[in-house]
């Protein structure tokens, strides 16, 4: 009983000692996120590019992701339109322009060597249609010296359903004649698989039948995109946009099912998608009068044909070959 009660006494001081230091540790951590500290400019916060140095980012994103307070809102997707309208992001103080390339694409398109700063400002008071609130407009890089910059990575995966070597993006940024371009390539692909056995029951929790299944899922989405801005010496602006997109999907699931006082059935279902899709979009902004005046054209493509097939047997009989070249 002495020594589980000095056990106890130890235990309480230990909880004692922790409840005190923790308290210090996480206002430690807290003071550490939150000591990125923007410069007050004409109402704007401003946040120079040194300030991300020592959080190593590789792109824009990265950048904008450690800005405290700041949530990229993508507006609503599903208005007609080029869809950005009401997007709480600005490159160069410009609307980004595209039906299905939002924000968090295109800033991770930018290499984190051309940004310059970023600037929170207030949505109202800027003379742009449908923006409220937080806005952030990142400022990069547009002299006619930058150098030609990039970034890349690379995420292979090693599964037991398959290994993605492929998965991953690249891009690459700088001068063309008197505009600025950005060029990238990036592949969304994907391996996964589930198998093992399964018990249907009724629900009374009766046993109605068993499967032993095996379920094999693969993508591959590699994507081309390009971009071009330039601004004139007499301030009219222009954009243009355009990307290539393959999508290729195989997914099988074979399935050994037994029954009581049944015969045992072999289920076999695949399902395939080759789909490719291009978008090209472009605007034009330039003076009229006392205003100004912004054309935007937009222009896309997609071709989505998906092929299921679906099998039962006894697994005595001979699979089609039509569901063996369907997996292929």
């Amino acid at each position: 009983m002495h020594n589980r009660n000095r056990a106890l006494k130890r235990i309480v001081m230990a909880a004692m000692i922790g409840s005190a230091l923790f308290p210090v540790a996480a206002q430690a951590q807290s003071d550490s996120l939150s000591s990125l500290q923007p410069r007050i400019e004409d109402g704007r916060q401003v946040y120079e590019s040194e300030q991300f140095v020592r959080f190593n980012p590789r792109t824009a994103l990265d950048m904008v992701r450690q800005v405290p307070g700041f949530i990229i809102d993508t507006g609503d997707d599903d208005e007609r339109g080029l869809g950005q309208a009401d997007e709480n992001v600005l490159i160069n103080g410009a609307r980004i322009s595209g039906k299905n390339s939002d924000a968090f694409t295109f800033l991770s398109r930018i290499s984190a060597a051309n940004v310059v700063r970023i600037e929170i400002v207030d949505g109202a008071t800027l003379s742009i249609s449908g923006l409220s609130g937080q806005v952030l407009n990142l400022v990069t890089n547009t002299s006619e010296t930058s150098e030609l910059r990039g970034s890349f990575k690379w995420e292979p995966v090693w599964r037991r359903a398959g290994n993605d070597w492929l998965s991953g993006d690249a891009s690459v940024s700088g001068k063309l004649g008197k505009g600025d371009f950005t060029l990238s390539v990036e592949n969304d692909a994907a391996r996964n698989g589930v198998e093992g056995p399964e018990q249907v029951t009724d629900r009374f929790g009766n046993l109605l039948f068993e499967r032993d299944e095996v379920a094999r899922y693969r993508q591959d989405a590699p994507k081309l995109s390009g971009a071009y801005s330039r601004t004139s010496d007499s301030g009219s602006t222009f954009n243009a946009n355009a990307a290539y997109q393959l999508f290729r999907r195989r997914e099988t699931v074979d399935t050994d099912r037994t029954q009581a006082s049944q015969p045992d059935i072999f289920e076999h279902y695949s399902s395939r998608e080759n789909e490719w899709n291009a978008e090209f979009s472009a605007d034009y902004e330039f003076g009229l009068g006392t205003g100004r005046l912004k054309l935007i054209g937009l222009q896309r493509f997609e071709h989505s044909p998906v092929i299921d097939f679906s099998d039962r047997h006894l697994p005595t009989a001979s699979r089609p070959p039509t569901a063996a070249a369907l997996t292929r």
